[in-house]
């Protein structure tokens, strides 16, 4: 397997290189790098919906990130004659609305915490990208661009990731389509760090990946769970089932918070998930050595 090569603290590993992106590992962090390009073409989303159901159901991955190589971040979806959707048979443009929002489904419903490393611009489909992950981490020099309207577009299957700008302020960006920038983001708590240069960005990564380890696996996909209901259901009799469901799920006496409560208890301290996902990571790798040769 191959190193890879950005300077990074964290030994991350390639993986596997499907045509659209890199996929690399580092104990319980897992992170997708977009080749050069970067474009939401089929491939890629294909790709990244894929990897999103394989992680989910991966107990060992604890963490995402999604990043890039290239001019962009990602420059949204596929303008060019003979790849865009637009203005194509009705198969065509329903193709795509199933792609992107199953997609998108995906990475809502996924358990690991997920985080974008933005070191480039961001155009339409990529800024939602973007943004449906749970936090972002950026180069101050980046904008984000809703350009949609310039073309006579709207951001349909991405519109809901941007409730987290609040109301007034996307409906400004959908409308004027200009740059936004990550000072502007950042004021806004929408971006969680910003770094002055992109070769400091692999640094401020793996300190912030650092910090979920406070948060346990499950409690983070129950708080996904909150905020979506909260988005979807806010004041309605399923936001109040859907609570009452997590709390219940909280409560049982063989859940993440029994285990993490006794630990307290008996030690005043934490429960270090990320370490016994890296033990049993390891003694899975053993077994099957040994395995192989018998």
């Amino acid at each position: 397997m191959i190193k890879d090569p950005a300077r990074s603290e964290v030994s991350w590993t390639l993986m596997s290189e499907p045509e659209s992106v890199k996929t690399y590992r580092a104990n319980v962090n897992l992170k997708v790098r977009f080749k050069k390009g970067n474009g939401l073409t089929v491939p890629l989303i294909q790709d990244l919906t894929q990897l999103s159901h394989r992680a989910r159901d991966n107990s060992s991955i604890l963490r995402i990130v999604i990043s890039a190589e290239g001019r962009y971040f990602c420059a949204g979806m596929g303008l060019g004659e003979g790849t865009t959707p637009v203005a194509q048979t009705k198969e065509a443009s329903d193709g795509e609305y199933d792609r992107m929002t199953r997609h998108f489904e995906a990475t809502d419903n996924a358990r690991q915490v997920m985080v974008a490393a933005i070191n480039r611009p961001a155009f339409g489909g990529g800024v939602g990208l973007a943004f449906a992950c749970d936090g972002r981490i950026a180069v101050i020099s980046v904008t984000v661009t809703l350009s949609e309207a310039k073309l006579g577009l709207c951001p349909a299957t991405i519109a809901i990731h941007h409730q987290r700008w609040g109301l007034a302020f996307t409906q400004e960006a959908m409308l004027s389509a200009r740059p936004i920038t990550m000072p502007e983001l950042r004021s806004l708590g929408l971006v969680a760090k910003v770094v002055d240069e992109p070769t400091q960005l692999s640094a401020e990564l793996d300190q912030y990946l650092s910090q979920p380890k406070i948060a346990k696996p499950e409690a983070s996909g129950m708080w996904k769970q909150l905020i979506r209901w909260g988005w979807a259901h806010v004041g309605r009799d399923e936001q109040e089932k859907g609570v009452k469901q997590l709390y219940d799920k909280m409560m049982r006496s063989d859940g993440e918070a029994a285990i993490g409560l006794k630990v307290f208890q008996i030690t005043r301290e934490t429960l270090d998930l990320d370490g016994i996902s890296i033990a049993r990571m390891a003694a899975a790798s053993k077994w099957k050595l040994s395995v192989s040769w018998r």
